[in-house]
């Protein structure tokens, strides 16, 4: 085990422990806006209602459902003299208060949270951005939910060169790809600790995604702006997300489906995106015309495209969840876009499960007949 590796193990272990013994005894205390200064508004909340037309006409549904993203307004709270601790990193106003003033958060069951050890703490002098929290480590969440807060004070912070981008450890070889091309070069990126970071200086601001797990169309077009400055035009894309190889929601006749899928576009390719780097990732969707898988965070893609058709396949009987949330992504940055279901009673979120082919095939012949030219 290399050296970083063993000390990070050591550290984390040693906190865990810490919180194990004191916790129960010496209960961590929250606080909450009430016992804060107040934060600063950086935007108002909202709403977006989103039309699902083909979805509706494909489903007949009698009257269109209504589709409605939200998001809290946009609070950013500064901080001296504070503690972050583990790779979520809760914020702790010395040893026993910690900051709780996001809903994300706020679920956290207070017994088991990693609490600080200032003696042992890493000390950092230059000012902090928290860019770490729940769901860190999934390439989706922290496109959709964690960037958002970044792209909030961007503008603020690419004046100010001396804040760091503060990062949960083992995951700057990916998110640097996303924050440099946000204009945030490796010399502003800070890689946290599984044990206790202690800031002179913290701005943080809470998620603030809301029923539909989005925020804005606005913030993900300007996102999209930025991550693909380069709008190539090139022979439009019919990309099939392979799900080969995962170790749960696995549709396991795969081939069969795609095949079903090539009848109706010939032109599709079956990729699996393990195999595509980041850069790569973005020049395949910026010119996808139609993309066509089960639901995952695949479908975050769709943030690189402008005008591309996602059809987001569900095991299960209904249309909700993150399917929808891919949806109406794919809405919100100029596309169209569906949930298909494939029906299964009773399917549960981490199942393995099979298409019926006779299913598939009458849903494509119906969606080929609702869709304009262009996606065909």
């Amino acid at each position: 085990m290399k050296d970083a590796t063993w000390s990070m193990y050591l550290e984390r272990k040693v906190h865990d422990a810490y919180a194990a013994i004191v916790n129960p005894v010496f209960p961590v205390q929250s606080l909450d806006e009430t016992k804060l200064p107040r934060a600063a508004q950086l935007a108002e909340g909202g709403s977006e209602e989103l039309d699902v037309n083909l979805e509706d006409r494909f489903y007949n549904r009698k009257s269109p459902v209504e589709n409605m993203i939200q998001y809290s307004p946009v609070r950013s709270f500064n901080f001296n003299q504070v503690n972050v601790v583990g790779d979520q990193g809760y914020i702790f106003q010395g040893s026993r208060k910690m900051v709780l003033v996001c809903d994300e958060v706020n679920r956290i069951k207070l017994r088991k949270v990693r609490r600080p050890i200032p003696l042992l703490a890493r000390k950092v002098d230059s000012p902090v951005f928290h860019l770490t929290g729940n769901n860190h480590e999934s390439h989706g969440h922290f496109v959709l939910q964690h960037l958002p807060r970044l792209m909030a004070a961007r503008d603020r912070l690419l004046d100010n060169k001396e804040v760091k981008l503060l990062l949960a450890t083992g995951h700057l070889h990916w998110q640097r790809y996303y924050l440099e091309r946000l204009g945030f070069g490796p010399e502003r990126l800070l890689e946290g600790t599984p044990g206790t970071l202690h800031c002179r200086e913290l701005e943080y601001i809470p998620f603030f995604y809301g029923q539909g797990n989005l925020v804005a169309s606005k913030t993900y077009r300007a996102m999209r702006d930025l991550l693909v400055p380069d709008c190539k035009k090139g022979k439009p894309r019919y990309l099939f997300l392979s799900r080969k190889g995962a170790t749960h929601r696995a549709l396991l006749n795969e081939a069969e489906v795609f095949q079903a899928c090539l009848e109706v576009w010939p032109e599709m390719k079956q990729v699996d995106l393990k195999d595509y780097s980041s850069a790569e990732q973005v020049e395949l969707f910026q010119s996808a015309r139609v993309v066509f898988g089960p639901h995952g965070q695949a479908f975050t893609n769709m943030l690189y495209t402008r005008d591309a058709l996602a059809i987001i396949v569900r095991p299960g009987t209904d249309v909700g969840g993150w399917g929808a949330s891919f949806r109406n992504l794919a809405l919100q940055v100029g596309g169209e876009a569906l949930v298909l279901t494939a029906g299964i009673e009773g399917w549960k979120n981490k199942d393995n499960w099979i298409y019926c082919l006779k299913r598939l095939r009458e849903q494509l012949d119906r969606l080929h007949s609702l869709l304009p030219d262009k996606y065909r």
